[in-house]
């Protein structure tokens, strides 16, 4: 995967917003796909909660808004 720069978070209790920089070349759905499996794949690998993270609480779809210079 081409280099991702997570440039800043913002969580609230239904949504996350992500300010990443990205390569041009870079899918916004192949970002997506690493940041959701990543999220579910690293408590389980942690044993962060009692019971296994699945991917279910993500919504399937994503809003971009896009910010070129």
């Amino acid at each position: 995967m081409r280099c991702i720069i997570l440039k800043a978070v913002y969580c609230n209790p239904d949504h996350t917003h992500l300010f990443v920089g990205m390569h041009p070349s870079l899918p916004p759905s192949k970002l997506m796909e690493q940041v959701k499996t990543g999220s579910s794949k690293w408590p389980n690998d942690k044993k962060i909660y009692s019971r296994k993270v699945s991917m279910a609480g993500w919504l399937r779809g994503i809003f971009l808004f896009q910010i070129t210079y």
